[in-house]
Parts: C-alpha cells; sequence; structure tokens
C-alpha cells in the first residue's frame, strides 16, 4: 500500500513547475516506511514520478518504488496489493522473466513487460499504478474494477499528472484550491464529493474498470471490466450457497498473505464474522480479531464481539475509547480529510485501534450490504417503484400545496424527504438520490448561491449500455439488483471506499476488502434477487454461504450501526469547533456558499427546528474543516 504521484509533459509545462518532494510530504502518511522519486529529462519530454511505501509484502529493497526494469524502458508505481500472484508469477517466468524479490509490485511490472495493458484483466485485488514506457513514450494508468484505490488525474495540453489524492496535486502545485461548484453540489446532496467530479477545478477521478494511455499530450481511457448482467437460467438456493461460499473462502484466503502483522476488524455482526468464519477455515487459531469498544452500551459492540472471537479460537484484542478521547480525536480525523466527508470519522477511530492493536493489515467487511442485500433502503426502493402511477401525482400535488401556502421549507425534514421521493418514482435514478439524500434539492440551491447549482440529481451507475439496459429503465425488472448497482457505483465509492481508503492511510493501515473481491461479485451479483432477500432473515444468501452457526446467530441479532453521538456533542463538547467550522466554510467557499443560509442551517438546528437534522451542521462543519485543514497543511 502507498501512495502515487506522478508528471509527464512534452513541454508545455515543465517538470520544475512541480513539486515533487511536496507531493511526497502531502502523501507521507500513506507510506511510512520508505519513499522515492524517479526523474528523467529530454529535450521534448520530462517524467516525474514519485511515491511513499507502507511495505506488507517482502520488506526488503527488492520492494522499492519506484520500480524500474532491468533494460530501464519500464517504471513502475503503484499503490494497492494484489492477491494470489504465484501462479502470475510462475507464467511470466516460463515467458523468461526474471523477479529480484516477491513483491507484488514487480509481479505488475513484469506482467507489463510481458503483457502490455492486457495485464490488468489478470489481476486480483486493489490496485491503482502509472507504467511509464519508455520505448512507446507513453504513461499507462489503470484504476481497480470496484474503485477501492483511488486515482485522481489532471491534464492539459501537452501535460498530465496523477496522484493518490486530490490535496496533493494542490501541494505539488500542479493545481490551485479552487473549488469546483458539482463537486460541493454533490457534496451537499450526498454527504460526500460524487465521481466523476471532485471537490476542486481541473481534477478528476480515473474511472474504476478502466485503464488509460497517454502519449504526446493525448489520453485514451478504455473499460477493461464491467459488472455482470443478470442470469436468468434457474438455480437453487442450494446450489447458490454452494457457489458462494466457494468464491467467499478463496476471497479471504488469498487475503491473508502478509509479512506484516495481519488481523480481522470484528463487530459480532453478519459481514465481519462471516469473514472470520472463512479465516478459521483458512487458517484456523491464527487470526488475530480487533474490536473498538466503547462506554455507551448503546452502541458498544465489545462483549459481543470477544464472545464471537473466542467461538472460532481467535486471538482477539479489544481497544478501548472513551468518550473524552474521542472527542479529542474527533479534529485530527477531521483534518485527515482528501475530500470533505459526512462518515469520515468513524473509519478514523476504527483504523486508529487497529494500528494501536499493533496491526499493519485489517480485513473488513465493507461492501457487505451492498452486495448482500443489508439495508432497509432496499425493501424501499424496490416497494417505491411498484407504486401505482396515481402515487407520483398525489405526491406532485401534496409538494406544491405545500408550496404554495409557504409550508414546505417548515415542514419537518423526514415529511419534506417522503415528499420529494414521491415526486421522483418516474425514474430510478432520482429516487435513488433521493433515498441517499442529504440535503434535498431545494436545500442545496438555497445553500448555494445563485448559478452555481449545475447538475441535475441522477447519480450515474457504472455499468455499460448493455448492463444498464438489463437492469435499469422506468420499470425495473429486478429493482433489487438496480439499486444494487446504484449502490457499488455510488455510496459504496464515493463514501465507503474513499473514507476506508483515506482515515486508514492516515495511520499507515492497508485495509482489505474481501467482500468486493472481484470474483466474489461475480459470482453473487447476477444471482436472483429472491435468493438474496427472502422477508424473514437478514442476508439470508451471506449466511448460507458460510454454512457456519455463528454467523447464523448474528444474522438473528437486531442490527447494529457504528454511530457516534455527534446530535449530542454539537449541542455541548463540539460546539465552538463547530461553529468556527461552519464560519471557515462560507469564508473559504469562493463566494460558492450563501453565507446567511449556511448560518441559518446551524441556529435553526440549535433551536431544535424539526427541518433541521444533526447531521446538516455536520456536514457544513467538515466541510470547514476540510478547508482549514487544506490551507494550513505545511
Amino acid at each position: 500500500m502507498c501512495g502515487i504521484f506522478g508528471f509527464v509533459t512534452t513541454g508545455n509545462r515543465s517538470l520544475d513547475d512541480v513539486d515533487l518532494d511536496a507531493a511526497v510530504r502531502a502523501l507521507r502518511h500513506r507510506g511510512p516506511d520508505d519513499a522515492g522519486v524517479w526523474r528523467h529529462r529530454a529535450p521534448d519530454l520530462q517524467v516525474g514520478l514519485a511515491m511513499t511505501r507502507l511495505a506488507v509484502v517482502d520488506l526488503s529493497p527488492a520492494g522499492r518504488q519506484p520500480m524500474t526494469s532491468d533494460d530501464g524502458n519500464v517504471t513502475l508505481v503503484y499503490n494497492g496489493e494484489v492477491y494470489d500472484v504465484g501462479p502470475l508469477r510462475r507464467e511470466i517466468e516460463s515467458a523468461g522473466h526474471r523477479f529480484r524479490g516477491r513483491s507484488d509490485t514487480e509481479v505488475i511490472l513484469r506482467g507489463y513487460e510481458a503483457w502490455g495493458s492486457a495485464v490488468v484483466h489478470r489481476l486480483r485485488g486493489m490496485f491503482a499504478f502509472a507504467v511509464w514506457d519508455a520505448r512507446r513514450r507513453t504513461l499507462f494508468l489503470a484504476r481497480d474494477r470496484l474503485g477501492v484505490k483511488p486515482l485522481y488525474l489532471s491534464h492539459g495540453p501537452g501535460w498530465l499528472a496523477f496522484s493518490s489524492e486530490v490535496r496533493a496535486l494542490v501541494h505539488a502545485r500542479v493545481v490551485g484550491a479552487s473549488v469546483r461548484p458539482e463537486g460541493l453540489q454533490t457534496y451537499l446532496a450526498f454527504g460526500s464529493v460524487a465521481e466523476p467530479y471532485t471537490i476542486f477545478f481541473h481534477v478528476e477521478p480515473h474511472p474504476p474498470a478502466h485503464f488509460s494511455e497517454w502519449s504526446g499530450g493525448n489520453l485514451v481511457t478504455r473499460r477493461y471490466w464491467d459488472l455482470p448482467l443478470p442470469d436468468l437460467a434457474p438455480v437453487s438456493s442450494a446450489d447458490a450457497a454452494e457457489r458462494v461460499g466457494a468464491a467467499l473462502r478463496e476471497a479471504v484466503a488469498v487475503r491473508l498473505e502478509a509479512d506484516v502483522p495481519l488481523g480481522l476488524f470484528l463487530s459480532g455482526g453478519v459481514d465481519s464474522t462471516a469473514l472470520l468464519a472463512a479465516a478459521h477455515r483458512a487458517r484456523p487459531g491464527s487470526i488475530r480479531t480487533i474490536t473498538l469498544s466503547f462506554a455507551e452500551r448503546q452502541w458498544d459492540e465489545g462483549p459481543l464481539a470477544a464472545e464471537t472471537s473466542r467461538s472460532f479460537g481467535a486471538h482477539h484484542q479489544d481497544v478501548r475509547l472513551g468518550p473524552d478521547e474521542a472527542l479529542r480525536l474527533v479534529p485530527q480525523a477531521l483534518a485527515a480529510q482528501d475530500q470533505p466527508s459526512l462518515d469520515g470519522p468513524n473509519t478514523f477511530l476504527v483504523s486508529r485501534a487497529a494500528r494501536t492493536a499493533g496491526l499493519t493489515v485489517a480485513l473488513s467487511g465493507v461492501g457487505g450490504d451492498e452486495l448482500f442485500v443489508g439495508y432497509r433502503r432496499f425493501a424501499d426502493f424496490e416497494r417505491l417503484l411498484r407504486l401505482p402511477g396515481r402515487t407520483l401525482p398525489l405526491a406532485r400535488l401534496l409538494s406544491e400545496r405545500l408550496a404554495a401556502a409557504a409550508g414546505a421549507a417548515a415542514a419537518p425534514w423526514l415529511l419534506r424527504k417522503v415528499l420529494w421521493v414521491g415526486t421522483a418514482l418516474h425514474d430510478p435514478r432520482l429516487l435513488y438520490a433521493g433515498l441517499r439524500s442529504v440535503f434535498l434539492p431545494d436545500r442545496v440551491e438555497e445553500l448555494m448561491t445563485p448559478g452555481s447549482v449545475r447538475l441535475p440529481l441522477f447519480p450515474p451507475a457504472d455499468v455499460s449500455p448493455a448492463g444498464w439496459a438489463a437492469v435499469g429503465g422506468p420499470h425495473p425488472a429486478d429493482p433489487v439488483r438496480l439499486f444494487t448497482d446504484l449502490e457499488l457505483s455510488n455510496y459504496l465509492r464515493n463514501t465507503l471506499l474513499r473514507d476506508t481508503d483515506v482515515m486508514s492511510m492516515a495511520h499507515g493501515l492497508e485495509v482489505r476488502e474481501p467482500l468486493l473481491d472481484h470474483r466474489l461479485v461475480e459470482t453473487v451479483l447476477p444471482l436472483p434477487a429472491s435468493l438474496k432477500r427472502d422477508g424473514r432473515r437478514k442476508k439470508p444468501l451471506l449466511v448460507d454461504a458460510s454454512a457456519d452457526s455463528a454467523v447464523r446467530a448474528a444474522a438473528r441479532r437486531p442490527k447494529r450501526g457504528f454511530e457516534l453521538p455527534f446530535d449530542r456533542w454539537l449541542r455541548a463538547e463540539l460546539r465552538p469547533m463547530a461553529e468556527a467550522n461552519i464560519e471557515a466554510a462560507v469564508r473559504h467557499s469562493d463566494g460558492l456558499l450563501e453565507p446567511a443560509v449556511v448560518r441559518s442551517v446551524w441556529r435553526a438546528w440549535l433551536d431544535r427546528n424539526p427541518t433541521i437534522r444533526w447531521f446538516h451542521p455536520h456536514a457544513l462543519s467538515n466541510l470547514g474543516a476540510w478547508w482549514t485543514a487544506l490551507r494550513t497543511a505545511p
């Protein structure tokens, strides 16, 4: 796991314009073990590559980056982890290539030498990497299939830069810290900046499941993987459970390899218990588990996790976090944001607990709710899409009457959201946006200055046109599958995976997500919704696939989310910080926010106005904290 950065130019901008050392400093938290810079200068072309390394496999100098081939023609920087590399390594060696060490970095390097761009089809894991190919004078870039690892680009006439984090592009002087209205709008709408935008002008995310080639100032991007289409062939629940169980056990087993301490985040819920059951089968008695526990009983999973761990004979560690320490760490979590996020502090605290316990790698159940239909929203989405056609005109009429009576803004937040969702039943993407919204569209328009709202509220679905035709449309045949696709390409990628990456790397921790193994996804997604949700049990497909009594017991317990008590903290201990952050949001918004409206949200919440929930001022406070941290970074 690493932080990577690079810049290539044909002369329109000079390599001297970009501060590679500043990029390394900005990414150092991602790779505390090593750092390196590589430069190439020619009369008509200049290339600079930089990285910071978190050493996980092959801790020797043979794994250092930037890594260059023996003939000097190929140089690689890489962030991520590729699993099950033994067969790949043997295939590459049989083609005549020799290895210097055991790192997966070198497997990608030699694989590119052997197969060129086709290497991406053979990689299993999470990755974002760049290869400078001197023979072809081409920069090759690739990002993993589901977007687990980030990769950001900035480019102009004759030049291109890339980075693991957007703020490194600012600190290295590639771009200015000018806020992009579309990025701010999506943050206010969803609590995270939605791809294909970022919070800055002139910075864009490289799309997952794609690779790109830059040559002679031209950038060409191609898709190499797509979400699998539904399988209409009949399948029994027993056969499905057997197939998914085999894929799950393999996905976990290949992620247990590391030359540093490795453990598993354990909450006692279905996802983490299923991972522990699979890990126990692969390596009985050798698994370490870690739980972050709290003094507040209502959100403390410590005793339950300890009991679950003991049932598998795992080595368990409970890291206790008191309320005073949690409060002390919240400002650090907000300062660690690469882009503003509503949910980041939770992941920051869990990752810190893992590092405190001595882990360098942790397995996580991220993706389980999205892949195995764990949210109540799945059922809400399906029921709403199946409502009779007269419901839409009725909802529109109610919304119009409320607005005409000047009552819409005063209606309680949940009622306003229900009414707005009722007007979105004609388009599944708009309905999804309503269900996932933080600020509703009318409030976003009020918060932003006139003319700065530029987007309709249609979250993209990262599927090919053929895939969208198969699962989408105004009246989808399988709403559960459609909601899954929207979750994978929106909430999962823009919030969960980004927060997991940024907040874990803030502590130099590598987090692995077995439930997002692409072969497991290819096994689960095509299966019919009836196998994933039966109305009686939670995540029946995952439970049956695990075939374990502890997983069945976890499924019978009420679902518990990890949620810090910001509602209480913002009124008391965190109030001075929140007020300062909200003023910073107004001050640094590049004229995109309406100061009076932003301040009114805070005052309304303090007055317990029912139109405002705690996460509304919290979102604005996080935005201000991010801006402050960006502008005060060394």
